[in-house]
Formats: C-alpha cells, sequence, structure tokens
C-alpha cells in the first residue's frame, strides 16, 4: 500500500521507505548477533576482527548466520573479511546480496 503524502512529507518514494526500513532491520539483526559476542557493545563502523571482539569459530557462526536469517547463500569467493569486518560492511553485503536476489 502506497504511503499518503502525509505520512510521508518529505516525498520519499514508498520504494525508498521500504529500502530504508529493510536496511534498518537487517542492521538491527546483525548488530544483536554480534553483540553476543560483544556485550560491551560496538559502534556500526568498528572493526571486529581488529578489536578481538569475534574468533574463527564466531566468524563462521557469523557466516551462517547470515546465510540463515536472510535466507542466502555466501559463496566462496564472498568469504572475505572486508564482507564482515564491521556492522556496516556486513550489512552493505547483505542489502546487496538481497537487492540481486530482487532482480
Amino acid at each position: 500500500m502506497p504511503v499518503s503524502a502525509a505520512e510521508n512529507p518529505a516525498g520519499a518514494s514508498s520504494s525508498t521507505l521500504t529500502d530504508r526500513y529493510q536496511a534498518t532491520e537487517v542492521r538491527r539483526s546483525i548488530r544483536q548477533f554480534i553483540e553476543r559476542a560483544a556485550p560491551q557493545g560496538v559502534r556500526d563502523d568498528d572493526d571486529i576482527f581488529e578489536l578481538n571482539v569475534v574468533d574463527s569459530l564466531f566468524a563462521m557462526q557469523l557466516v551462517l548466520f547470515v546465510e540463515d536469517a536472510f535466507s542466502m547463500q555466501v559463496e566462496q569467493h564472498e568469504l572475505d573479511i572486508k564482507y564482515f569486518s564491521s556492522i556496516d560492511a556486513l550489512t552493505s553485503f547483505v542489502l546487496s546480496k538481497l537487492s540481486v536476489a530482487d532482480r
């Protein structure tokens, strides 16, 4: 159902609002999962590997979480630390995979 002008005074399209909602939900889910390993919390741009928040076992659990939570397959060539190093990086990775899957 489209968003009315009253609900959306900035004039953003309903597609844009849906994208923002999806991005917020993806980020929230990832943050919650990572905070299991980092109860002290991390910022979205913190490198969780440099901070020693995660170890190799948790890294694999993170991959499995992404596959399960977002119904996607992480390909072997995508098992790169640059995609999993922070909440920001992982959110971008997941959203890019979801957008490709939607096409």
